[in-house]
């Protein structure tokens, strides 16, 4: 394994981290750790197969994780940390970089469109990464 890529994973994981007001809201160390733990899974999802490869195994982690949020209607990760943070689970949700630039363009009824828009997107490099990959 490379550990400069594993690095990266890290310190953009804990800038996301940083920013998230959960953080400082969440008065339980499981609860920290939590949210250290599902940032650093969400900033995977993205960055995942451009870092690490393992593109097949990507794309079937992608595909999981987005039709578990669609039937659960949010992330169970999200809902399990704000239960032992006893944050509102209807007024919060995981505070990525995604919501932050939306925020800031004023489209934060936008978010889970985007979020599902950049998913089928890393879908489409991971499938056509494993496509030229046979051909070659």
């Amino acid at each position: 394994m490379n550990f400069c890529k594993l690095y990266i994973l890290i310190i953009i994981t804990l800038i996301q981290t940083l920013f998230d007001p959960t953080l400082y809201a969440c008065t339980t160390l499981s609860g920290r750790f939590l949210l250290i733990i599902h940032h650093a899974i969400n900033i995977g999802f993205w960055t995942g197969s451009l870092l690490f490869g393992h593109h097949r195994l990507h794309l079937m982690i992608l595909i999981i994780a987005i039709v578990l949020h669609m039937l659960l209607d949010g992330c169970f990760l999200t809902t399990l940390n704000n239960r032992i943070c006893k944050i509102n689970p209807d007024k919060h949700v995981l505070v990525t970089f995604i919501n932050h630039i939306m925020n800031f363009l004023g489209c934060k009824k936008y978010v889970i469109f985007v979020y599902y828009l950049m998913a089928i997107a890393i879908a489409y490099y991971d499938i056509r990464y494993m496509i030229s990959k046979t051909n070659n």
